[in-house]
């Protein structure tokens, strides 16, 4: 799928697209006035789907599983690619999940770079990128194994586990003090740190069980804001082995927090609320679930 040229809205909805190795690697975008991708599976590609050059997107409940990018060029992102134009409403990535990706190449910041699932690129002038409420599981990247972000990113609400890489789930790259920031993530089983930071940005709220490193590195993004983080705290997961990653009822990220250390802190913590009494079945819609039966190739 790719859109081009149109001053109007485009919403792509309850599909799926498997294998091959076309150059969007799923989607891409290119001057398009405002997009919306919603409740798709984009699996098995060599290249990764891209959202460049959009005033506006949305990416909502979609799954991206298996993607692969080895491209020298490539920025990052084993599976979406997001770069903003100044100066526009920006793009938000809402309730997807990112499994099993990989990019095996970073950028020229000095080695930095990669992003097995996501490489946000959002310039500091008047745009953002926002991903929330997503899963990222088991993601590989040269530096960072879930998302590198560059600049004006706002990454909160979402849940990293078993990601790799020889640096951390996530990557910030010179996150100016006026964006949302890192907030309200659980990073569990991951390797090496949960959050490393380079320059300046703002985190807290974050928890972080059991990665192969400890909590964070670089700590610079403390400078524009508290941290109030939950370290070394077992989130008490429903079934981490199973890939169910909701909270048990019992676990300290459900809040409300009135502890002074979290005080202020948005529960739950992490994509999932608790629910482990329930049938252990993901959020889903009917359009997700028609979308896996269909194909586009």
């Amino acid at each position: 799928i790719f859109a081009q040229f149109t001053d109007g809205a485009i919403t792509v909805s309850g599909f799926t697209i498997e294998g091959g190795e076309q150059i969007t690697g799923g989607f891409g975008s290119a001057e398009v006035d405002e997009l919306v991708l919603e409740e798709c599976l984009i699996r098995g590609y060599s290249r990764h789907s891209r959202v460049t050059q959009v005033r506006k997107a949305t990416v909502r409940d979609c799954v991206f599983e298996g993607m692969y990018t080895a491209h020298p060029e490539n920025v990052g992102g084993g599976a979406l690619l997001i770069s903003l134009i100044p100066n526009t409403p920006g793009v938000q990535v809402i309730g997807c999940t990112f499994r099993n990706n990989e990019i095996t190449t970073g950028d020229p910041f000095g080695g930095w770079g990669g992003g097995g699932a996501i490489g946000a690129e959002g310039p500091a002038q008047g745009s953002e990128i926002v991903i929330r409420d997503c899963l990222f599981d088991g993601n590989r990247g040269r530096s960072a194994g879930a998302i590198f972000a560059i600049g004006n990113v706002a990454i909160y609400h979402n849940t990293f586990v078993n990601n790799v890489s020889q640096d951390a789930a996530i990557v910030t790259f010179d996150t100016p003090l006026h964006s949302h920031g890192v907030f309200h993530n659980i990073f569990a089983y991951n390797t090496w740190f949960g959050l490393y930071s380079i320059g300046y940005g703002r985190c807290g709220c974050n928890a972080y069980w059991e990665n192969a490193n400890g909590t964070s590195g670089g700590n610079n993004c403390r400078i524009g804001g508290d941290s109030r983080d939950f370290v070394d705290v077992d989130p008490h997961l429903c079934d981490p082995a199973g890939g169910d990653y909701r909270l048990m009822e019992s676990s300290p990220l459900a809040g409300p927090f009135q502890d002074p250390d979290h005080l202020g802190c948005e529960g739950p913590i992490g994509a999932f609320g608790p629910g482990c009494q329930a049938t252990p079945v993901l959020p889903t819609s009917w359009g997700a679930i028609k979308a896996r039966y269909g194909s586009v190739r």
